[in-house]
């Protein structure tokens, strides 16, 4: 009976260490999967910070109406709760593109933009910035 026992011992070892190791394999794995996840969530703070700070920047939104107000002078300003709007009349071309182009790759929150045709080579921009 002890030889028998000592099998089943041997037998219960030997299954108690494979389990053990396939845990240890199974964490590991767990564990490269969750640093893979980290690195991932560390670039999109990253990312998200730079865009808070780009969209968040006062200084930088008053710098960038200050220049589209020497590109263009608006022929209206009126401010709202929350916001301001401007009225840019009677643009050329190239006034128009330089406008857009200035607010498109700027980092202002715009709430409204509205352009609109005047005559064949003249439009009309409604500009709503949030403050």
């Amino acid at each position: 009976m002890s030889q028998k026992n000592l099998i089943v011992f041997a037998v219960v070892s030997m299954l108690v260490l494979l389990l053990a190791n396939g845990y240890k394999k199974s964490s590991y794995e767990e564990y490269l999967q969750k640093k893979k996840q980290l690195v991932t969530f560390e670039k999109e703070a990253e990312e998200i910070s730079v865009l808070k700070k780009r969209f968040g920047d006062k200084k930088s939104a008053r710098r960038l109406i200050n220049t589209l107000k020497r590109v263009a002078s608006p022929t209206n300003e009126k401010s709202r709760p929350g916001s301001v709007v401007y009225d840019f009349d009677n643009l050329n071309n190239q006034k128009l593109n330089l406008l857009l182009r200035k607010i498109e790759n700027s980092g202002i929150k715009i709430k409204e933009l509205k352009i609109t045709r005047v005559q064949p080579q003249k439009a009309k921009v409604r500009l709503e910035v949030a403050k």
